[in-house]
């Protein structure tokens, strides 16, 4: 068995939809069609009504969620992470702490992992 530690290529090309390389590389997809993406934003959605923000504080987050939602149907991980990283850019910037909510924590969380990122990535 060999040692998969990196992917060398000569005279030729690596192509794919997602690629990783190196040791414990991880590629990534996400796919709109994921009940988890659905499920995470619907309950992002939910708690962010139950926020103790300004109108328009809560139709910018929620504009944020309908970017990644948009973001994570076409099948597009940098901007899902765009989209996920203003949102918490947000919610930080209302004084809002992700970790002690559950209700914000726990989507935050499936999301940022089906694109291959954390919450310590989003800054929170």
């Amino acid at each position: 068995m060999s040692d998969n530690s990196g992917i060398q290529v000569f005279n030729g090309n690596v192509t794919g939809e997602v690629i990783a390389a190196g040791n414990e590389a991880k590629a990534t997809k996400i796919i709109g069609s994921d009940p988890r993406v659905a499920d995470a934003l619907g309950e992002l959605r939910v708690a962010l009504e139950q926020l103790s923000l300004s109108r328009q504080e809560k139709e910018s987050l929620a504009s944020d969620l309908e970017r990644v939602d948009a973001a994570s149907k076409q099948g597009d991980p940098a901007a899902t992470t765009s989209g996920l990283q203003s949102f918490a850019d947000k919610l930080a910037k209302a004084g809002i702490v992700v970790k002690e909510t559950l209700a914000l924590a726990k989507p935050l969380v499936t999301l940022a992992g089906l694109v291959g990122t954390s919450l310590a990535a989003l800054g929170l």
